[in-house]
């Protein structure tokens, strides 16, 4: 009997043996991908799909917005906004596109923009925000490849569903990742935008569009920037983006309203803080 124990422990050196410590072989996930993996992690409750990255933080003086999705039915926006929205009627920013994967198949939209509410065309009542005017210039890419495109809508209702598009049309095609491109959005106080993409060997004037009738300011007052996913109805954003964000200047100012020279995220200019999931 005993003779039978001393062969089991032999037995059992010798596969601790073979198999040695634990090493980065053993790991669950040792993160040496450059995605998270949909088939060791989740979001939170049963069996979630909805987003698997989620990143706004400042790094090496730029703003760093990354966000990653699969399968996921609704549109997922990594917002960093601005504190005082109110008093903003023109925002530019040199974006960069470090990184973008967006599946073809999915008839998504992976993309950075700058843009907000502006004005409102009802102006039906202070607690009601259905007329409210959207604009936006954004970068990304919508199935054709890495290309920078203009958007007004107006909003109908008081839900995220309730979106007439206005107008929107292509600023640039052919766009180059890894590339800073300077997008801008001026709106002058009534009814009209101008919308432009320059630098990156992009050179070219700005897009002057005007939008709907003034009736009123804004009810909703949201003014962001912001790196997201978007689909058509009944498809899967199946998408990833990273972008990087330098030299933002607010109202035609010389100066940048903030450069992301200093960490963390300063809340004096913005309302949301750095956030890793």
């Amino acid at each position: 009997m005993k003779r039978g124990w001393l062969w089991l422990a032999v037995i059992a050196a010798l596969v601790m043996f073979a198999s040695g410590p634990l090493s980065a072989k053993t790991l669950y996930d040792n993160f040496s991908e450059g995605y998270v993996k949909k088939a060791l992690w989740r979001d939170s409750g049963l069996n979630s799909p909805k987003v698997n990255e989620f990143v706004r933080e400042i790094k090496n003086g730029a703003l760093v917005l990354k966000v990653g999705s699969h399968e996921y039915t609704d549109p997922v926006r990594n917002n960093l906004r601005f504190v005082d929205p109110t008093a903003i009627n023109a925002i530019s920013a040199d974006i960069k596109v470090v990184e973008i994967n967006n599946d073809p198949t999915d008839s998504g939209t992976a993309f950075a923009r700058i843009g907000g509410f502006f004005y409102n065309r009802d102006a039906a009542s202070p607690s009601d925000q259905a007329g409210d005017v959207w604009a936006e210039v954004c970068i990304g890419d919508r199935g054709n490849g890495l290309e920078a495109w203009y958007e007004i809508e107006i909003q109908t209702g008081t839900s995220d569903d309730t979106w007439v598009v206005y107008g929107m049309d292509t600023l640039a095609t052919g766009l180059a990742l890894d590339t800073a491109y300077t997008l801008s959005l001026d709106y002058d106080g009534i009814d009209g935008f101008a919308f432009q993409i320059s630098g990156g060997g992009v050179s070219a004037p700005a897009r002057n569009i005007s939008g709907p009738v003034y009736a009123g300011p804004s009810f909703n007052t949201f003014k962001a920037l912001t790196a997201a996913l978007h689909e058509v109805p009944s498809e899967y954003a199946n998408a990833y983006i990273h972008i990087e964000v330098e030299e933002v200047h607010i109202n035609g100012e010389a100066s940048p309203y903030d450069s992301f020279k200093t960490t963390p995220i300063d809340m004096n200019n913005w309302r949301d803080p750095e956030m890793v999931k």
